[in-house]
């Protein structure tokens, strides 16, 4: 399991979800995205991150991880929460025949439109960006330039989005359009709410998730 986090989380934030997985012999790799700030594992500032450099990074960790001897390269799955979600997502659908399931927790589907709205084309960009994330203006010129339903139409693989009921009304109603477009646009995919859980799944809300992804990649791997 390859495990992307949300735009500023660093690696150790999904240990939780780790050792769970671990439990049941399933090894999961963890990693920081370029320019996530001074105390992570990675190189470069905010100024530095783009959306192909987030795109790359996770393809290196993927290149990667199929080479240990460890790891059985004929089953692995992509976990992607947040931001991670989104990117998972757009390198899924470049590397579907490497990637046997993709799990994605409340993933930031809207987060290209939403830069799109804030700073349409022609917009002057400052090279600052504090709204709608802390970001630069290279990441603003090229998130904008996602099309994330498209790099979903390539994936064939199985697909797994879970969502939490802890949310405002327009949150909600946003999460039921991009969610409802997702699966509508995925060739195999589901949505499972989990009662309870907020956008950080934490707690026994996280635990519920964890088992349901757990049975997830058995599911398949028991039909491969």
């Amino acid at each position: 399991m390859v495990m992307a986090s949300g735009f500023d989380a660093k690696f150790n934030y999904q240990m939780d979800y780790v050792e769970l997985l671990n439990e049941k012999g399933i090894a999961a790799v963890i990693f920081d995205f370029t320019g996530i700030g001074s105390t992570s594992l990675s190189d470069g500032t905010a100024f530095d991150r783009t959306m192909p450099s987030n795109v790359a990074d996770l393809n290196i960790v993927l290149d990667e991880a199929l080479k240990w001897p460890e790891l059985d390269s004929s089953k692995l799955f992509l976990w992607g929460h947040s931001f991670g979600g989104l990117v998972s997502a757009d390198v899924a659908g470049e590397r579907g025949q490497d990637i046997q399931g993709l799990i994605l927790l409340e993933p930031s589907f809207f987060a290209p439109d939403q830069y799109r709205e804030v700073f349409p084309e022609g917009a002057e960009i400052p090279f600052v960006v504090e709204y709608p994330l802390p970001s630069g203006r290279e990441f603003v010129k090229t998130i904008r330039e996602c099309d994330i339903f498209e790099s979903m139409e390539k994936y064939q693989g199985e697909v797994l989005i879970f969502q939490g009921t802890v949310h405002s009304e327009e949150d909600l109603e946003e999460m039921d359009y991009y969610y409802g477009k997702a699966l509508e646009t995925y060739p195999s995919a589901r949505l499972l709410m989990i009662e309870g859980a907020d956008h950080f799944f934490e707690g026994e809300a996280g635990v519920q998730m964890t088992e349901q992804a757990i049975e997830f990649i058995e599911n398949i791997l028991e039909v491969k």
